[in-house]
C-alpha cells in the first residue's frame, strides 16, 4: 500500500493554486484507479483507504493526502485539470497540479 499526496500546485507552490496564484482550498479532486475502474471516494467511504477530510478534497493549505492506496496508476482531475499519477509499491507519490477554476 502506498499513499498518494498530489501537491496540488501551480508553478514551484506546494499549494492548489489559481492561475493568479490563490491557494485553492478544499477542491474535490476526482481520483479514479486505472487498474480497478474505481473511484477512490469509493474506497475511502468503505475505509479501505483513508483521507483526513473523509473524501478526495484538498485542505487548508491545498493539499491532499490519500493513505493506504494500492500501487498502480490513478486518473486525476480537478476544475479543467486532469491527468494521471503512478504510484510506487510502499512509497509515496507526489503530483503537482495546475488548477483553473
Amino acid at each position: 500500500m502506498a499513499s498518494w499526496i498530489p501537491d496540488a500546485a501551480f508553478a514551484n507552490s506546494s499549494r492548489a493554486t489559481t492561475v493568479v496564484r490563490r491557494t485553492v482550498r478544499f477542491a474535490a479532486v476526482r481520483l479514479v484507479s486505472v487498474e480497478h475502474s474505481t473511484e477512490v471516494d469509493e474506497w475511502i467511504a468503505q475505509r479501505r483507504v483513508e483521507c483526513v477530510l473523509g473524501a478526495t478534497r484538498t485542505d487548508a493549505e491545498g493539499k491532499l493526502l490519500v493513505r493506504g492506496l494500492p500501487h498502480g496508476e490513478y486518473e486525476w482531475s480537478c476544475g479543467v485539470a486532469s491527468g494521471r499519477v503512478r504510484v510506487p509499491p510502499r512509497a509515496l507519490a507526489r503530483e503537482k497540479l495546475a488548477v483553473r477554476f
